[in-house]
């Protein structure tokens, strides 16, 4: 004997369908983490227009604003490379930089002078910023 479901229960378990398939939507996108920093030149100057190319498996380019700020907003965990670039300065290479689920990552660059065809590779951790001297 075959039972015909009623309305309201097909109505509760549509529902229940629907609120399902959204939960799952809202879990299934891996959280999106910024990366930012500042570009400044061997005076302290800040640098308009440096070249930022970031590798994982996809390239990311952009240029720093009128501030030397640069943002990168919808950054997947994975482990990237940065080369920071801009004419008359050495190009400087971050070969490691991680970026984990819900980290935001501030990575500033301060530009050695030199020709445009040298380029410095960072190899060492950042240092700590010490925030209790004066």
């Amino acid at each position: 004997m075959k039972k015909n479901l009623s309305i309201k229960q097909r109505l509760v378990a549509s529902l229940v369908v629907l609120l399902w398939n959204l939960a799952a939507l809202c879990y299934s996108k891996e959280p999106a983490n910024p990366m930012r920093g500042q570009v400044l030149g061997s005076s302290s100057v800040v640098e308009v227009g440096a070249n930022i190319n970031l590798a994982m498996n996809i390239r990311y380019s952009m240029k720093t604003n009128e501030e030397g700020m640069y943002l990168l907003a919808d950054m997947r965990p994975g482990n990237y490379q940065i080369q920071v670039s801009h004419a008359g300065f050495k190009t400087i290479a971050e070969p490691d930089v991680l970026l984990n689920i819900r980290d935001a990552v501030v990575i500033n660059f301060t530009f050695p002078v030199g020709a445009v065809s040298e380029r410095v590779t960072v190899e060492a951790d950042a240092p700590l910023i010490d925030t209790e001297s004066p």
